[in-house]
Formats: C-alpha cells, structure tokens, sequence
C-alpha cells in the first residue's frame, strides 16, 4: 500500500524539521517547501495527500496557497499553521475552504490526529466520488440498454407489445400501431385498453402476472382485429430475482 504524502510549508525550519521528522515516524512521505509558491511547483509535479501550510509567510501565505489549491487541487485537504494571534485568520481560511487550523507551538500526537482525520475525510469523499461515478456508468449502460433494446424493437417486422405489473403499455413498435391502425396514445405509460379490446387477450395477460401462473411460459392465442386474423405469442417478462415484472406479446398477422 503506497504511503500517504503530506506536503509541509513553512518559512521556519525548526517547523519544516520537526514536522517531517514525527510524520516520518507515523509513516507518512513528507515533502517541504519554504513558502507558498515553492509549495505550488511541488504540486505542479508530485502527488499529495495532504498539505501543511504556515499562514504568514513572506513569499505567498496559505490564503494565496488556499486560492490556487481550491481551484486546481480540490481534493487535497489543507491545514493551516498558525500563531495564536492569527487564529482570526485562519477561521477565515476555513470559511474559505481550509480543512482545519493547528496553533503553535503544537503537539506532534495533535497534528497527527488532525492529519489522519484529513485523510479520513479525503477517503470518504473519494469513496463518494466513485460511487457516484459508477451509478452515473450504471444508468448510462442501463439507458444505452434500453435505446438498443427500443432500436431492435421498431425494427421487428412483427407487432411487438410490452406492459408493466398493471398492464400499463410500456414499449410498443410501429408495426404494432400498424397492425392495430392505432395512433399513438396522448399518455405514456398507457392503458393496455387504449391498444386493445380483445378480452381473452387481456384476461391471459393479466393471469400471467398472477403468482399461480408465474411458472408458466409462452402463450400462444388467436384473436380477430377488425378485418385482421393475428397470432398474439405471450411470454411473462422476470425480474432479478425471477419474480413476474411485466408482460409481452409478439403480433402476427396470419
């Protein structure tokens, strides 16, 4: 497992020293800059974790660091060292973006838990981003699944018709519409009466959806539609977990 990298900035050695010498011995990488813009070429180049950053400095503070880390590292918590006469300041940090502020002189066993705390916050976010990242992947495949499910659909020859748990039409091609010389209804999902009128149809349907007939498969009628004479093959659509979810029904004209 790599080791975390803490990035220390301070003008005054004894900080930067004493700093990397205590998080070495937790385990921590440490990297060193003297001011602010040293801080911002280490970034340019290495990855870090987590950065410690003195608030005055004569060559660009932690608010000048803060601005540019915001932006461009949005990820990586920054800690402010402070005096305690600046504490003021460093609450504005805060406000502003800073993950938290240490006063000094401070205690090395302080810092450190203000660092794995850091990092705790970083992992969870981090945890959070790619669980976002992977449902936003899931409902893309799942929308790209549905359009070439739908393409496949409207390109059937056959009349194609498929209905939800309440018998609501939920996909339908426009050989179907076709066949039925319906137009399409002004509501979706539909009625399955706004499609059809056949009730031996309607009445298989709804008992394919019933527990008793969920073991069932294919159900093969024929019906009268207008000067039609169609073959309507039926088949329960499952679930996940083969539980019943819908039904559908291929339209033949024989």
């Amino acid at each position: 497992m790599p080791m975390e990298t803490v990035l220390v900035v301070d003008d005054e050695r004894v900080i930067r020293d004493g700093c990397q010498r205590f998080l070495t011995k937790e385990g921590y990488h440490v990297l060193t800059a003297t001011n602010g813009q040293e801080a911002l070429d280490i970034l340019g180049h290495e990855p870090v974790n987590v950065i410690l950053c003195d608030l005055k400095m004569p060559i660009m503070g932690a608010l000048e660091v803060l601005d540019e880390v915001t932006v461009h590292y949005p990820h990586v918590p920054l800690i402010i060292i402070t005096g305690h006469g600046t504490v003021a300041n460093a609450v504005e940090c805060m406000k502003k973006g800073a993950y938290d502020f240490v006063t000094k002189p401070f205690r090395p066993d302080h810092l450190i838990l203000v660092v794995q705390r850091a990092l705790e916050k970083q992992a969870l976010e981090q945890r959070t981003r790619q669980l976002q990242e992977e449902r936003a992947r899931n409902l893309y495949d799942l929308a790209m699944e549905q359009s070439r499910i739908r393409t496949i659909v409207n390109c059937m020859a056959d009349g194609v018709l498929v209905t939800n748990r309440e018998l609501e039409v939920v996909l339908y091609n426009p050989a179907l519409m076709g066949l039925l010389e319906r137009s399409t209804p002004e509501h979706q999902p539909a009625p399955l009466g706004a499609f059809l009128s056949d009730e031996p149809l309607m009445a298989g349907l709804r008992s394919m959806l019933t527990e008793e007939e969920s073991e069932g498969g294919f159900r093969s009628q024929e019906l009268r539609h207008g000067r039609l004479h169609l073959r309507a093959l039926s088949a329960p659509i499952r679930g996940p977990e083969g539980q019943v979810v819908g039904t559908v029904t291929v339209f033949h004209d024989i």
